[in-house]
């Protein structure tokens, strides 16, 4: 598994925070389902997936009876498991630049801000002597 999706992470913390709100450990919780501690610390990272019938289990372990919160989690489950399209190009393409792309693709919402406004210099070029003169004097503007 390459570096971990959103869903993946959003499971991850999902299942760590009810896995302490119950007042378990990593190893108890793990041994559980068959597990080790590395494992589940794995999955609660984002970095390992886990089979539905073991997630019910866990959830079944931590009390989780609300249908609508186990579907959540059961459909972020699936979904971390899937690859993203760019996945395929991994070994042309950074691990970094791999990750922004995982966070677009599992972004709700894309937001773009314009470049602030840079002041002009003056068609008569009085702006360049001035900094260059404070530039040979160490003065910054």
């Amino acid at each position: 598994m390459g570096a971990p999706s959103v869903r993946a992470r959003r499971l991850g913390v999902e299942l760590c925070s009810l896995r302490d709100a119950k007042g378990l450990k990593q190893d108890e919780a793990a041994r559980h389902i068959g597990w080790d501690g590395p494992r589940l610390s794995r999955l609660e990272g984002g970095r390992a997936g886990i089979k539905t019938d073991l997630l019910g289990e866990l959830l079944d372990l931590y009390g989780v009876d609300d249908a609508a919160k186990r579907d959540v989690l059961t459909t972020l489950a699936r979904a971390g498991a899937r690859r993203g399209w760019w996945q395929t190009y991994k070994d042309i393409i950074s691990p970094a630049y791999a990750e922004l792309i995982s966070l677009e693709a599992d972004a709700k919402s894309l937001r773009s801000y314009p470049d602030a406004p840079r002041p002009r210099t003056p068609p008569d070029g009085r702006l360049r002597p001035r900094v260059n003169l404070c530039n040979q004097h160490g003065v910054h503007p």
